[in-house]
């Protein structure tokens, strides 16, 4: 029993941890619904504007890693061809 009873108070602060986790999400939760309710129409239009650019962003980072890797591709099929042309690669 000794034993169980040293387990338990060296967990203590992971088990407050756990009991206290729910009630900070769903204050945090209710504190973005009442700043939600305190703003006008223009926050609407804001947080659309920012999901936007955020959509554009991400848009423009696979373009981007899609092009490097096509260009990528096709470096490595051109020196590998020069390399086999000297036989030097099977």
């Amino acid at each position: 029993m000794d034993g169980i009873e040293k387990m338990l108070r060296s967990q203590e602060l992971t088990f407050g941890f756990v009991g206290v986790a729910p009630s900070m999400l769903v204050l945090a939760v209710l504190g973005r619904w009442m700043r939600g309710l305190t703003r006008s129409d223009g926050g609407r239009k804001k947080r659309t504007e920012v999901k936007r650019r955020c959509w554009m962003t991400l848009r423009c980072v696979g373009v981007l890693s899609l092009s490097l890797m096509l260009s990528l591709s096709a470096t490595r099929s051109t020196c590998r061809r020069a390399f086999r042309a000297l036989g030097d690669v099977d």
